[in-house]
This record gives C-alpha cells, sequence and structure tokens, in this order.
C-alpha cells in the first residue's frame, strides 16, 4: 500500500470505528466519509418515555388499516385521550368493506396535499378464497377528512401495478410468467420516491414510473437483494441538503420487526414489533436544530430522542404504517424546544446510561402509560423495561471488544 495513501484510508477507518461505535448509542453524522453503516439507526428500548401530545396539537396523525384510514386532528387531546379515542373510532370501522380481503398497505408523501398509498397481498392470507394478488396504488386528497375514518376504493378502481409475490413464490415463476404477470417481488421493500415520481427499491431507482407503470418491466426480472423496508424524507429533498441521504432504511436483520413508516423533515416513526403488537416510536429531533439543518447551517444531522406514540390495535386492522402531518409545510412539527434536563427517575437513568452513555432527558416527556387496557400495558411495559435493562447489562460488556477487536485488525492491515 503506498504510504501517502495511508493517513487518509487511517483517518477513514478511525472515523468509521468510533462512528460505529457511536451508533449504539446515538445518532452519527459525519460529513465527507463514507462509512458502510446507516448513520440514524438508533436502537430502541421500552425505556423510551412516553410522548407529549401536546407538542404535536398542530399535527394530524393518521391511522392506516387495511380498510381505510383515519386523519385524527391531535388538538388539545392528551396522549390518553388521543388514542382511546383513535381506538374507538378504528373499532367502529373494523368491519368496513369486510367482504375483501385484507391487503398490507403502505403510506407515502405525494404532495404537500396528497398522500399515495401502495396496497399489496397479506402473504400469510394465501389459503383464503378470496386472497387477491394485486398490488396497486391510490392517490388521496387529505384535505377535509379530519375525524373521520374513510374507506378505501373498492379494488378495481386503484391503479394496478401488477401481481405481487413474495421471494420464494417469485423465484417459482418462469422469465414469461414474469413479464406476463408484470409480477413484482417482495412489495414490503418498495417504496415511493416523489423525486423520480416512481415506485422503487434501494437497487431498482426507477422501476415503476407513475403515470407508465409497465415499462421497462423486462428489468425487473429478479428480486432486489436488499430486504429492508424504506422511506424518503420529502422536505429534506426539497431543501436539498448537501451530503445526506434522503432515504431511510434500517440496518436490521428483521425487516419485518423494525422499520420506519414514515420520514418527514428529519422527524421519524418507527415500528417496532413486540411480544404484544406493533409500537409507534415517534423521532423527536430538535426543532431548532432542525431548521438550521434544513437551512444548510448544520452540518450534523439533528439531535434527538424517541417517545412511544401508540400501540398498533391490530385487532382492529390497523397497519404499523402510521403518519403525521401538520396542517401544512410550512408549519414546525413541534410546538416548543423543551429544554434538556435530568430530573428522570432513576431506573430511566440507569438504563440510558447503559444506551447512550449520557443521563439527559427531556423535561417535557411523560412516563407515564396511557390508559386503554391500563393494567395490562402497564404491567407489560415494566415486564419489557426490566428484562430490556437486564438484557442490555450483560451484552454492554461484549459490545467495546468487538469493535476494539475490529479495528485494530483493520489498523494492523495498514
Amino acid at each position: 500500500m503506498s504510504s501517502a495513501l495511508r493517513p487518509a484510508l487511517f483517518s477513514t477507518a478511525f472515523s468509521c470505528f468510533f462512528a460505529l461505535l457511536g451508533s449504539v448509542t446515538s445518532t452519527v453524522s459525519i460529513r465527507g466519509t463514507n462509512c458502510n453503516f446507516s448513520i440514524h439507526f438508533k436502537p430502541h428500548s421500552p425505556l423510551d418515555p412516553f410522548c407529549n401530545a401536546s407538542e404535536l396539537r398542530h399535527n394530524f396523525l393518521h391511522a392506516v388499516t387495511c380498510r381505510g384510514y383515519l386523519r385524527f386532528p391531535i388538538g388539545e387531546h392528551s396522549l390518553a385521550e388521543m388514542n382511546q379515542e383513535i381506538d374507538r373510532i378504528l373499532e367502529a370501522s373494523k368491519d368496513v368493506n369486510n367482504a375483501s380481503s385484507c391487503s398490507e398497505v403502505k403510506a407515502f408523501y405525494f404532495n404537500e396535499s396528497a398522500w399515495i398509498f401502495f396496497k399489496f397481498p397479506d402473504f400469510g392470507r394465501q389459503e383464503e378464497p378470496n386472497f387477491d394478488r394485486l398490488a396497486a396504488y391510490w392517490i388521496e386528497d387529505l384535505r377535509g377528512k379530519e375525524g373521520q375514518f374513510v374507506p378505501f376504493p373498492p379494488s378495481d378502481e386503484w391503479i394496478s401495478l401488477g401481481e405481487a409475490y413474495s421471494r420464494e413464490d417469485f423465484e417459482k415463476l418462469s422469465k414469461d410468467e414474469k413479464k406476463q404477470k408484470s409480477a413484482i417481488c417482495d412489495p414490503f421493500v418498495w417504496f415511493y420516491d416523489k423525486s423520480t415520481k416512481a415506485f422503487r427499491t434501494l437497487n431498482f431507482k426507477e422501476a415503476i414510473k407513475i403515470g407508465d407503470p409497465f415499462a421497462r418491466r423486462e428489468e425487473l426480472m429478479m428480486c432486489d437483494q436488499n430486504e429492508k423496508s424504506s422511506q424518503v424524507d420529502p422536505i429534506v429533498d426539497k431543501h436539498n441538503v448537501t451530503d445526506v441521504g434522503t432515504v431511510w432504511s434500517l440496518p436490521t436483520e428483521t425487516p419485518r420487526d423494525v422499520f420506519h413508516s414514515q420520514v418527514y423533515a428529519t422527524y421519524h416513526l418507527r415500528s417496532e414489533r413486540e411480544t404484544d403488537g406493533y409500537h409507534a416510536l415517534f423521532w423527536r429531533s430538535n426543532s431548532t436544530q432542525v431548521e438550521d439543518f434544513l437551512k444548510g447551517e448544520r452540518d450534523e444531522y439533528p439531535w434527538g430522542n424517541y417517545c412511544h406514540l401508540r400501540r398498533y390495535r391490530l385487532e382492529f386492522h390497523e397497519l404499523p404504517q402510521a403518519f403525521i402531518l401538520p396542517k401544512n409545510e410550512q408549519m414546525p412539527f413541534l410546538d416548543s424546544i423543551p429544554e434538556a434536563t435530568e430530573s428522570f427517575t432513576p431506573s430511566f437513568t440507569k438504563a440510558n446510561r447503559v444506551r447512550r452513555g449520557v443521563t439527559k432527558q427531556l423535561k417535557s416527556f411523560t412516563t407515564t402509560p396511557y390508559p386503554g387496557q391500563m393494567k395490562k400495558d402497564k404491567d407489560d411495559y415494566e415486564a419489557r423495561r426490566a428484562g430490556w435493562v437486564e438484557e442490555q447489562e450483560k451484552g454492554s460488556q461484549a459490545v467495546f471488544p468487538g469493535f476494539f477487536l475490529t479495528f485494530l485488525s483493520f489498523f494492523l492491515a495498514f
């Protein structure tokens, strides 16, 4: 190796090593350094506090089911009131359009007032008599739909993209069958990219164009090797922030267990599967840093923390695909900028020291589990919290040696 290259490569390796170490405990952003891991992955734990709904009062929380969606104005509702009211509306609407099989639905930004819904089969229902392989999209203007459950239109009114298959079944199709059926492999990993006006995966970048969805389909004769669900940050994309990718995916080996349902102006909603179902977690970025970041006045990605927003109600056909939107794009997500404090309870402080290496938390978060199956939720919450702390305390002893040995072996190669 050229001696002239050693300093630069060593610097990159050194930066990547400490970024990787930091990615276990915090959000990482390294300007100009190409590290082969996600800069925005931060482990969640049952210790994440519950969100303060008052900070989101100028927003709408959108709950998505296989039957339709609910655009809920958060307003002056507490977190408890918001979740109870959403549960009530979803339960009352769970039998809407029940003649059709439940499909999976993902939701993506289309423009300032409209959202694009992408439906595809739930492959766990293949034995049902009305199972449908249709992959299709529907563009919905969200304005004027506040506070009501809006059923999706019948399947024949959606715009077809072809037939969807699991990876295993897709590989069984011949090339002619794939072409004839306009077959789509593993639609869970597909997402809509507004910059190209196309449905795509991480590797197939302009695969299915809106307006001409069946062109160039001969290029989709194989599955994307990537199995992760992704989202585009439309607001960061609009601001053309340099050196920061707008496509987000989580570096996990279990993509169905943890994924983003939305990324918007650096805030994002993350869905995680636990023993009691899926949970919606809100990444609450510092709003001052967000503003500076979008203006190009800040290089580092905005600092933030997860808070628990909602437990998805699968029994009401709710899907882990929620998204939050302000009344208009000019309004900030958060209504206030709380200061960092160390006034958290000792049990949280101990676990966060294991996880993040810091004890600072946010004063405005609430740690009281919301009502609605309150006793069960609280018991489950405490059990998960205790188990997670024990697991982290055992595992943390092995984290640094592993990273250190990896870095040392890389360094010695020079």
